[in-house]
């Protein structure tokens, strides 16, 4: 529980401040345009994810297991959907990235 916490937290600041500084750079074209609007969405889906980390955190220090949010079943339903399809945009929007450097090299 407590190595997911700092990772977490960890993971949130830094994203955050990625997400800052993609905000303010400046553009000079539409290529990096692209690119800026992409990383933002990185940055943002992995603030959503780190922030998501807090109901399994929560659960991890509970002394049943179960923990207060997910031992609620529209919760759980809720957060399953919500953490597959965050993680589900992480992986398109990192592909993306990929496949776009590629075709610009």
């Amino acid at each position: 529980g407590i190595v997911m916490t700092v990772a977490s937290i960890s993971g949130f600041v830094m994203n955050i401040t990625a997400f800052s500084y993609f905000k303010t750079m400046r553009a000079r074209n539409n290529n990096n345009k692209f690119f800026k609007r992409l990383y933002m969405v990185i940055s943002f889906t992995d603030i959503l994810i780190c922030t998501s980390f807090i109901p399994v955190i929560e659960t991890t220090f509970s002394t049943d297991r179960s923990g207060a949010l997910f031992g609620n079943t529209v919760f759980c339903s809720g957060w399953g959907v919500f953490w597959y399809t965050a993680y589900q945009i992480s992986i398109i929007m990192v592909s993306t990235l990929s496949i776009s450097r590629f075709l610009v090299i």
